[in-house]
């Protein structure tokens, strides 16, 4: 093969490559972004949901909506947020 041939091959392979690396990585940030806005919104129900446990306004839908929102908490909070959680409950 001459050396313009196996120059373009490798440019052509490497474009390749590079788009595929491009996609996968961008792929990847919008699955971070799409956890942690999720993530955000848990926390923000979380939060909300401690004023209906304080003792001068606790209520049984304030402790179904603050066991709702630490179900959810352990499905998307990494371990060190779950054990802070058990142990403020």
């Amino acid at each position: 093969m001459s050396a313009e041939i196996v120059t373009s091959l490798i440019t052509v392979a490497g474009a390749a490559i590079l788009a595929v690396v491009t996609y996968a990585l961008t792929k990847k940030r919008e699955r971070e972004a799409v956890l942690r806005e999720e993530r955000l919104a848990h926390y923000k129900d979380f939060v909300a949901s401690l004023s209906g446990i304080i003792t001068s306004e606790d209520t049984p839908d304030g402790q179904r909506a603050f066991a709702k929102a630490c179900n959810n908490l352990n499905l998307v909070a990494p371990q060190p947020v779950i054990q802070a959680l058990q142990a403020f409950q």
